[in-house]
């Protein structure tokens, strides 16, 4: 439009002036209308806090896969926004979030993370609002015909996991330590390990339940070392994690100590330093042989971030892939029909590994030992 107006001489402005004026109305009218609305996503999560860690990372994966998306032209043509919201680990703040997107235009949501969340996610759920949650792995969520689809697999399977590996070590000295504030998580886990543990023969020498919003973190640690463990597996949050292990290895350092994803990020690294080492975790499967895509999404994050993507970056971009590639795929922007999408796929490309989504919008991704070695969460596969 400059080029041609300043290529007029003043005469033929004069002349062309009501004509020009009715083009500039229509070019407008008419470029207005090619451009396509923004797509709005939301993400939720506890952004502030003890475990804000989590969130962030989380976070962080999904806005990789949103400017990555964008990148290549976005849904249907339609720029991805992505609306961020902390609820501080408030189930009242977690509520009023959801009526907040609904009221913004936002239909699709990448979280929440902790089971804990589950009931919040339930008492939302209308065919108004599809989640996508990363990491809750409740077994209260399961075989629902609701809109919440999850890309983490069971808790439950967690403890199966630790069980096996515990009897394959022979461990009988074994205390187990679970955080009530995420009951809905770490309760699952304990009740699998401890049933199958106890139904192959093996026993279990104490279960400590703590709440982590309350006691002193001291306290647990000094009735963990009252049973004399040699082994202790901790379901709690990094740093309580951190400062659990250190607390009970500066008293006895042979004591073998074992977690849970949820504590695997960089917070119990910086807080538990040497303590914290050879520490064994029950995260999700690792392949042998690292995929190309999987190398790329840790290239692109540590440079975007300047740190490496811990297991919740990993999973909440697996997360926005379903979400995307479904949006992309289905008949239309609504939760129902992008839902029916998600449950028809057969096969999503993972970071890891390809997985399926059931009927209920579960998953048959699998877990594994994974270790920390100097600094490092590496696949432990000595077993």
């Amino acid at each position: 439009m400059k080029n041609f107006f300043c290529g007029m001489n003043k005469v033929n402005i004069k002349k062309r002036s009501s004509v020009f004026l009715f083009g500039l109305v229509i070019s407008a009218f008419v470029l207005s209308g090619c451009a396509k609305e923004p797509l709005k996503i939301g993400f939720i999560g506890e952004l502030s806090g003890g475990q804000s860690q989590l969130a962030f990372d989380a976070r962080n994966g999904v806005e990789l896969y949103v400017k990555q998306i964008n990148e290549d032209g976005g849904i249907n043509g339609h720029m991805v926004e992505l609306v961020v919201k902390n609820h501080g680990g408030d189930d009242d703040a977690a509520l009023a979030a959801h009526k907040e997107f609904l009221e913004e235009d936002v239909h699709f949501v990448i979280g929440d993370l902790l089971s804990n969340k589950a009931g919040t996610l339930l008492e939302s759920n209308s065919d108004q609002l599809l989640f996508v949650s990363p990491s809750m792995s409740t077994e209260l969520l399961s075989e629902k015909d609701d809109y919440i689809i999850r890309t983490a697999p069971l808790s439950s399977e967690q403890g199966k996991l630790f069980a096996e590996y515990a009897l394959f070590k022979n461990m009988e000295d074994l205390v187990i330590v679970y955080d009530t504030t995420n009951l809905a998580y770490t309760e699952s886990v304990v009740k699998a390990a401890k049933t199958s543990i106890e139904s192959k023969g093996g026993s279990i020498k104490a279960l400590i339940p703590f709440d982590s919003s309350e006691d002193e973190l001291a306290d647990v640690s000094d009735d963990i070392l009252f049973f004399e463990p040699k082994e202790v597996f901790l379901l709690s949050s990094a740093v309580d994690t951190a400062f659990i292990i250190q607390r009970i290895k500066i008293s006895n350092p042979a004591i073998e100590t074992y977690s849970v994803s949820w504590s695997m990020t960089k917070d119990i690294i910086e807080n538990g330093g040497q303590y914290v080492e050879g520490t064994k975790f029950i995260a999700l499967f690792e392949p042998e042989e690292e995929p190309e895509k999987l190398q790329v999404f840790n290239e692109t994050y540590e440079a975007e971030y300047g740190a490496e993507p811990s297991f919740i970056s990993r999973l909440a971009y697996d997360a926005a892939l379903v979400l995307g590639e479904s949006l992309m795929e289905a008949d239309s922007f609504s939760p129902r029909d992008v839902k029916e999408r998600i449950l028809s796929i057969q096969t999503f490309e993972g970071l890891f590994e390809s997985f399926d989504i059931d009927e209920y919008g579960d998953n048959n991704k699998s877990y594994m030992l994974i270790e920390l070695r100097d600094g490092v969460f590496v696949p432990f596969r000595e077993w």
